[in-house]
């Protein structure tokens, strides 16, 4: 009897498993349809879905898991953040921008942005203007915030309160600051 149980379960569990592992084929009427998992999303696909209309999206993203070497407080900045940027001056909208911590290590970062232009007004206008790019930054430490120097001379400061990221941007025309919330 026990025998006969055994074969039994062993038989089940075999008629699960050809369902949900191996692609079942159906026929209907003259088709043949195969049934398969979807295509995994790449990361740039999934940060489509979180960001705001217009802002561009690398393709070829990917975050890697900051080493151990690298102080928890700094690892914190790893990963997707999203969000809006406003004049330091004025407090107008000037942009969205997506800001992604690809590869942390103690002295380095490197960082993939794309941002779409808000700003009607005056003098200057940046409505639908768009950037983004990837660079890797020299990574400076200021008490909790870390400092970078793009290639064009601003100067990116950053910084994790709660659960929000702080930035500033600054360069010799003037100043936006930010707010972005983690998104992946």
């Amino acid at each position: 009897m026990k025998r006969i149980l055994s074969i039994a379960v062993i038989v089940a569990v075999a008629f699960v498993l050809s369902f949900t592992l191996i692609p079942a084929t159906f026929v209907s009427g003259q088709q043949v349809v195969t049934a398969t998992s979807p295509s995994p999303e790449t990361f740039s696909e999934i940060l489509k879905k979180q960001v705001p209309k217009g802002v561009p999206i690398l393709e070829n993203i990917s975050v890697t898991t900051p080493s151990s070497d690298v102080p928890t407080e700094l690892a914190g900045f790893s990963g997707a953040w999203v969000g809006e940027w406003y004049g330091e001056r004025t407090n107008s909208y000037m942009a969205d921008q997506l800001i992604v911590f690809e590869k942390i290590s103690p002295n380095s970062v490197t960082v993939v942005s794309g941002g779409i232009g808000r700003f009607v007004g005056g003098s200057y206008t940046n409505f639908g203007q768009t950037w983004s790019g990837r660079s890797t930054l020299s990574l400076e430490r200021e008490g909790v915030a870390v400092v970078m120097t793009t290639p064009s001379g601003y100067t990116l400061t950053y910084k994790i309160e709660g659960k929000k990221l702080r930035a500033r941007s600054a360069s010799t025309g003037g100043a936006w600051v930010g707010t972005f919330e983690k998104v992946r």
